[in-house]
């Protein structure tokens, strides 16, 4: 799933099925398992401006799911915001 913000928008929230959430300033990118309503609505409960359904390619998802659970930041994005 991928969100848009039109500001700097709170943490992701933990639900069932959330491997990895990825996030930058405007955006959050979340991979997880089993989407359905209770996923939708934990992420509708943030108020994005836009939700969209975004597959990952088998790379991307063995790497969510082999890798440490829970939300990461981009580096880069937090050195651009935070001079």
């Amino acid at each position: 799933m991928r969100l848009s913000f039109a500001a700097r928008h709170r943490g992701c929230p933990s639900f069932p099925g959330l491997l990895q959430a990825f996030r930058t300033e405007h955006e959050l990118r979340v991979v997880c398992v089993h989407y359905n309503d209770a996923a939708e609505q934990a992420l509708q409960a943030l108020s994005p401006l836009t939700l969209e359904l975004s597959p990952i390619n088998l790379e991307d998802a063995l790497i969510s799911y082999l890798g440490e659970p829970g939300e990461k930041s981009f580096i880069l994005a937090e050195t651009e915001t935070n001079p």
